[in-house]
């Protein structure tokens, strides 16, 4: 692939190589969590030294800007660290993890 285009409703919006690359992660692992170290891998060969962070962000910024989403208000879950771009709901929690128990 040549380019990266993003096609949505009859138009193409143009996607540098990283923001694409992390949006097709993001499709390819729906409803999955998964760590910042997957989405390094995915945007960066191991023999790059970036600021991942700012990267990361600059992604999710741009992915973000290209299908027309807002960070204003992102879902966010207890004990989960992260957040999709858009879901209509959060994902089950594991049977017993929202009871606590005494220690002792």
């Amino acid at each position: 692939m040549s380019a990266y285009e993003l096609r949505r409703s009859g138009g193409s919006i143009r996607l540098e190589r990283q923001p694409m690359e992390l949006l097709i992660l993001l499709v390819e692992r729906r409803g999955e969590l998964f760590c910042r170290s997957d989405i390094v891998a995915r945007l960066w060969t191991k023999d790059v030294f970036v600021d991942v962070d700012t990267g990361i962000n600059t992604a999710v910024r741009k992915v973000r800007l290209a299908l027309g989403d807002s960070a204003e208000a992102p879902p966010s879950w207890p004990r989960r660290s992260q957040t999709p771009l858009r879901s209509e709901r959060p994902p089950a929690m594991p049977r017993g993890a929202d009871t606590a128990k005494p220690l002792g």
